[in-house]
């Protein structure tokens, strides 16, 4: 299910990955932005998106299990000019 944020130009956006019980398999999760300055933290669980541009822009995670991927989450971030 895709979530959605409001934010501002110049402000970060943080998201945490849900994750499951992968029962002690190899498991990681990948990130990845249509825009935006993209930081990783945490093994993976917290990334950090900076927008600079307005627009509307996606975020997606992926949980990859044994090298393939298991599940994936989507957020819309929207970003407005300031004031």
């Amino acid at each position: 299910e895709a979530s959605s944020r409001d934010i501002v130009v110049g402000e970060t956006v943080t998201l945490v990955a849900r994750t499951k019980d992968t029962y002690g398999r190899d498991a990681e999760v990948k990130w990845s932005s249509t825009a935006g300055s993209l930081n990783v933290e945490q093994d993976g669980r917290v990334a950090r998106v900076r927008f600079t541009e307005v627009g509307t822009y996606t975020v997606r995670s992926a949980l990859i299990i044994d090298d393939r991927e298991a599940d994936t989450d989507l957020v819309e971030v929207r970003v407005r000019p300031v004031g």
